[in-house]
């Protein structure tokens, strides 16, 4: 029995132009979608496709296989509702301690006490960046996001407007040539935002430099944007974490480094990191350069 006759209605273009593939391409093609029993239940399956070829590579047709994916759907939703619960907790019993924390602060003229209530108030604001980190983390990898053009100028202009918001402490120069349009996913900004904190909060100095350029290949195809500061050099093991992944005897100190690698995975590009000649480090994210979209589009900056 043919696979679209036993899938969802909507999944059946999908299941074709798989197919397709198959045929026109020569590729081996893997979709996910549901089979519908006779009874009407909807069983998870993972369908898989590939060429069968005669002697002189020509398509004489296709082998699928299939695999019920029930238990493991059932544990990605389990997993997804505790992960969700725990970030919103975390979120808001976070903001409900900074409350208190800066509440007691304005309050005490104790410098012991404020010196403590300092580094509560300094631990809690890390814990909600972390728990911010994972939303953005769980949007990058379960929402399947797409791919879309988006203007490098206003991304990087928005990630620094934020961390002027905050009044810290540092010297900012930003060169990105106009209508630099790079193939990326929405959470972009988001990650650009998140090397540039970087910056500024893994570092002894009271004042830090920081120079954000892109560099356009010779071929005209990829662009790199580079976040170089002069704060404390990110350790190796933080970088090699994003390589090997993460196991109970090395981890990385946050997500913040994951969530960078991972938005620049999924918007096609590499994550890269080197010394900066200003003294500390320089984080390089290159994008497939594409070209700006018609105004009809819906761009995202």
């Amino acid at each position: 029995m043919p696979a679209v006759d036993v899938v969802p209605n909507d999944d059946i273009q999908m299941i074709m132009e798989a197919m397709s593939n198959v045929f026109t391409e020569q590729v081996q093609e893997q979709r996910e979608s549901e089979l519908i029993t006779k009874s009407g239940e909807r069983i998870p399956y993972q369908l898989n496709g590939a060429p069968l070829v005669d002697e002189e590579n020509n398509v004489t047709g296709l082998v699928g296989t299939g695999q019920n994916i029930s238990e493991r759907v059932l544990r990605e939703e389990r997993l997804d509702v505790v992960s969700r619960v725990l970030r919103h907790n975390l979120r808001n019993d976070m903001n409900s301690i900074l409350g208190h924390a800066q509440a007691i602060d304005e309050s005490v003229a104790d410098l012991t006490v404020q010196q403590s209530v300092d580094h509560i108030i300094d631990t809690a604001r890390a814990l909600s960046s972390l728990a911010e980190n994972a939303n953005r983390i769980q949007r990058a990898l379960s929402d399947n996001p797409l791919q879309q053009p988006v203007n490098l100028e206003d991304a990087v202009d928005t990630a620094v407007g934020t961390l002027e918001e905050t009044e810290t402490a540092a010297d900012i120069a930003v060169d990105i040539p106009e209508e630099t349009w790079i193939q990326a996913i929405d959470d972009v900004t988001a990650a650009i935002t998140e090397a540039v904190e970087n910056s500024v909060q893994h570092t002894t100095q009271s004042s830090t430099q920081i120079r954000i350029v892109a560099d356009i290949d010779s071929t005209g195809e990829w662009v790199t944007l580079r976040i170089a500061d002069s704060g404390d050099i990110i350790p190796p093991e933080e970088r090699r974490v994003l390589v090997d992944g993460e196991n109970p005897l090395e981890h990385g100190s946050g997500l913040g480094l994951w969530l960078i690698n991972w938005v620049v995975v999924a918007s096609g590009g590499e994550l890269g990191f080197a010394e900066s000649d200003l003294g500390g480090s320089e984080v390089q994210m290159q994008f497939k350069r594409c070209d700006q979209p018609p105004p009809s589009l819906p761009t995202n900056n």
